[in-house]
């Protein structure tokens, strides 16, 4: 993870989203109430909790000692990884090839390093809880399993593939060792259910964690089910070997039932079961690339499955595989850099700080102000997007977003420009009424983060309006 320089890549999207949550744990603030923030809680506690920690021993900024803390997380991950492989085949040759092949996956590195990531913390829970069902330790296994959805609510598809490889094991000991596997997800539960007990926002999170996404879902049944497929290359292109590899796998493990290393009771139910669920999820609410990191256990796996039977029918030392395939899968790190660094990110973002000193900071997808200048945004809502309609709603409509707006009297408005569709229609008109003509500054930066350097040419606009009374001079427009 050093190769590829983790204190330098900038904060951007979804990354900027999740560490704002972290910073508005570890400031003490209730979660759900003082964000819209609409997934289960772990990995911003998790964050909070390190952000907290770490500030009462140095000076770092929140946001650098969560690198720190996605160092510790990710090797983590690793070696979970390797618990699994070793649980399913005693091949040391297997075992590596399968961490090296997981290793290789550039793109949950780069975003590992940057924070708590919810689906790194699932890949985490995930390996541990499979490879306790491999050694029928029930009880273990729901916790991880609860874990993952904790971590990030679909995840629970892992604790559903777990209960149905107990219950297609038939025989009278199946129920016992269902019922413990449920137990031990109910005790993870009970974090979230003690969290929201204590800070007593019971209400807004049902709001944001049950209704928003009940109300999105019924919209998204419409698109196209396969859309998932193409975004494999987007961001894995240079692991497309990996998936076809594991589809390879998948083919074998049926045409040679028994004959694999997936020959342990409930193993191929287990594993199978599980990336069928998966692959029908995506078919159903699939948002980005991103969402590929949680299933990387199961590729991995069903890939080194592939290699198996390779290596039967290819005889080379186990060393030459394990080199072989090393070079491969990491022989891009060294190349993964980003367009813009952080510290040029913080220029811009700081310019705007010694600009208006005294005037808050309305960011509308641009979270990534309020974190690098590790600011409370002035309102609950930070991305102003459509899919939070049900939730402005429920929160006092539209004329109480226009009117918190107005209360801030002068402030400074940083809008990413996007699709119109993206934003929610009343608080582009609340925007347009209080800020109007023309943007005082306009910066740009790169918008995906994708590992190879070269395909991150997207870049978002950002610009910036004086609302209420208007300054008498413009900033200079930024490239």
């Amino acid at each position: 993870m050093l190769l590829i320089q983790p204190f330098s890549w900038p904060v951007q999207g979804d990354r900027a989203f999740l560490i704002y949550m972290a910073q508005v744990v570890a400031r003490g603030e209730p979660l759900y109430a003082a964000t819209p923030f609409g997934y289960t809680p772990l990995s911003a506690l998790i964050g909070g909790g390190w952000i907290w920690l770490t500030s009462t021993v140095t000076d770092l900024p929140g946001y650098l000692s969560l690198r720190v803390l996605g160092l510790i997380c990710y090797p983590l991950t690793g070696m979970a990884i390797y618990h699994l492989l070793r649980g399913i085949t005693q091949r040391s040759v297997l075992v590596w090839v399968g961490v090296l092949l997981f290793a290789g996956f550039g793109m949950p590195m780069m975003i590992g390093c940057i924070n708590a990531e919810p689906k790194i913390l699932v890949v985490l829970f995930a390996s541990l809880g499979m490879a306790a069902v491999l050694k029928e330790r029930w009880l273990q296994a729901g916790l991880c399993a609860g874990l993952c959805v904790l971590a990030w609510h679909p995840a629970g598809l892992y604790g559903l593939a777990m209960l149905m490889t107990v219950m297609a094991g038939g025989g009278a000991q199946r129920w016992k060792a269902a019922s413990r596997l449920v137990i031990g997800g109910l005790l993870a539960l009970s974090v979230l259910v003690l969290y929201l007990s204590v800070t007593g926002t019971w209400q807004p999170a049902w709001n944001q964690l049950v209704l928003k996404h009940l109300a999105n879902e019924a919209s998204r049944l419409a698109e196209a089910p396969l859309r998932w497929v193409p975004e494999i290359s987007r961001g894995f292109l240079t692991e497309v070997p990996h998936f076809i590899l594991a589809a390879a796998g998948v083919v074998i493990a049926i045409v040679r039932p028994g004959k694999t290393m997936l020959a342990r009771p409930g193993s191929g139910m287990l594993f199978g079961g599980a990336i069928v669920l998966w692959l029908l999820f995506y078919s159903m609410e699939f948002q980005s690339h991103v969402d590929f990191i949680v299933i990387l256990p199961l590729i991995t796996v069903w890939a080194v499955v592939a290699l198996e039977r390779v290596m039967d029918l290819v005889s080379l030392p186990a060393w030459l595989w394990i080199v072989g395939v090393g070079i491969y899968g990491l022989g891009d790190v060294p190349f993964m850099r980003p367009r813009m660094t952080l510290d040029e990110q913080r220029a811009w973002i700081q310019e705007l700080a010694d600009r208006y000193p005294d005037r808050p900071f309305v960011a509308s997808r641009a979270e990534q102000v309020h974190v690098l200048l590790e600011r409370q945004m002035p309102l609950k809502f930070i991305r102003y997007h459509n899919m939070e309609e049900v939730v402005v709603e429920l929160e006092g409509g539209c004329a109480r977003m226009g009117q918190q707006l107005a209360d801030l009297s002068e402030f400074i408005l940083i809008v990413r420009r996007t699709e119109p569709r993206h934003y929610h229609a009343c608080a582009a008109g609340h925007f347009s009424a209080l800020c109007g003509g023309e943007p005082v500054a306009v910066y740009r930066e790169p918008a995906s983060m994708l590992p190879i350097p070269r395909l991150n040419t997207w870049y978002a606009q950002y610009h910036v309006y004086e609302c209420g009374k208007v300054g008498d001079r413009r900033l200079d427009v930024r490239d």
